[in-house]
């Protein structure tokens, strides 16, 4: 199990991504990532959410505001181990 809890901050209007289980990728360091992601979704409207990787690794999920305000850009502090993700 990982030392540390996985976040992933999706922007205001992103309902589904894709991330690299880092977990996994602790497991398999040299593995395709395409074998260590998990998918999920998370409705507009919701601020947290939990999706697992297929090896059962938790993940939670957050939601960054309201509005587009480029957090992103400007390197706003979020929750340790929390990073962005591939959204739709």
């Amino acid at each position: 199990m990982s030392a540390y809890e996985q976040t992933v901050v999706l922007l205001a209007r992103a309902t589904a991504f894709t991330v690299v289980c880092q977990a996994c990728a602790e497991l398999e360091p040299h593995g395709e990532y395409v074998g260590l992601t998990a998918q999920g979704t998370l409705r507009l409207g919701h601020d947290l959410g939990w999706t697992t990787c297929p090896r059962g690794h938790r993940i939670r999920v957050i939601r960054a505001g309201e509005k587009d305000d480029g957090l992103f850009e400007h390197g706003h502090d979020y929750p340790a181990g929390a990073r962005s993700a591939n959204f739709a």
